[in-house]
């Protein structure tokens, strides 16, 4: 098994891709995307009743809301009904991640803008609809303590938490990547996709009880390149 890494090293590795190989940061957010709407599948395939669950793609205003807005238009034609929750302005995302809302909204994916429009869509439905959550709000970025729209939407996740499991991507928001140590909304995911090389907060601290089961993403660079030395 490959070793755990702090963020540093995993963010280092998205810049030596970049700097080294020319691999453009939106090809790495789009394979991110696509490894974990793969991930996603393959465990609701295994474990639920059901294989077209309504799958709702919360997404903050950095890198891990573009992976969210990825995951979204790659689930378009493999679940029942995909929706994405944003409640950020466009000009508020960071510029790979205006790319990607643009390209889910361009394939037809619903943005929900507002909690209180969230709520009455999930009002709508029966309460026996199965539901999947992407937690696509801070991945690594999370800074104790986790406040504003993150807050928000995190404090959502856990108003529903018994009916609506959550998939994390990278990191459940508001762990710590490399302490494992957790803000108190912190939602309990039961899977976590974390992207390119697994970070060390997944394996100590409150990061078992937190991460569920956890799917390395393949984002396509070699392993001989992953682990040349800086």
């Amino acid at each position: 098994m490959e070793p755990f890494v702090d963020v540093a090293t995993a963010r280092a590795l998205d810049a030596r891709a970049l700097n080294e190989l020319g691999v453009p940061s939106l090809v790495l957010m789009e394979s991110a995307g696509a490894a974990a709407a793969d991930a996603l599948c393959a465990w609701w395939g295994t474990d639920a009743q059901t294989t077209l669950p309504h799958v709702l793609v919360l997404c903050g205003a950095g890198h891990n809301g573009g992976d969210g807005f990825v995951v979204a238009r790659r689930l378009v034609d493999r679940v029942a009904r995909v929706t994405l929750v944003c409640l950020h302005e466009q000009e508020a995302l960071v510029p790979d991640a205006q790319v990607m809302q643009r390209a889910a909204l361009g394939v037809g994916v619903v943005l929900v803008r507002t909690l209180d429009e969230l709520d009455r869509l999930v009002q709508r439905e029966p309460r026996a609809t199965p539901y999947v959550v992407v937690d696509a709000v801070l991945g690594t970025g999370a800074r104790a303590p986790v406040a504003g729209i993150a807050a928000t939407l995190l404090q959502w996740m856990a108003r529903h938490a018994e009916r609506m499991p959550v998939v994390a991507l990278d990191l459940p928001s508001g762990l710590d990547g490399d302490t494992g140590a957790a803000d108190p909304l912190t939602p309990v995911a039961a899977l976590t996709v974390t992207f390119g090389l697994a970070k060390r907060g997944l394996q100590c601290g409150q990061g078992p009880r937190l991460c569920g089961r956890v799917v390395v993403a393949d984002l396509g660079l070699p392993r001989s390149f992953r682990w040349r030395p800086s």
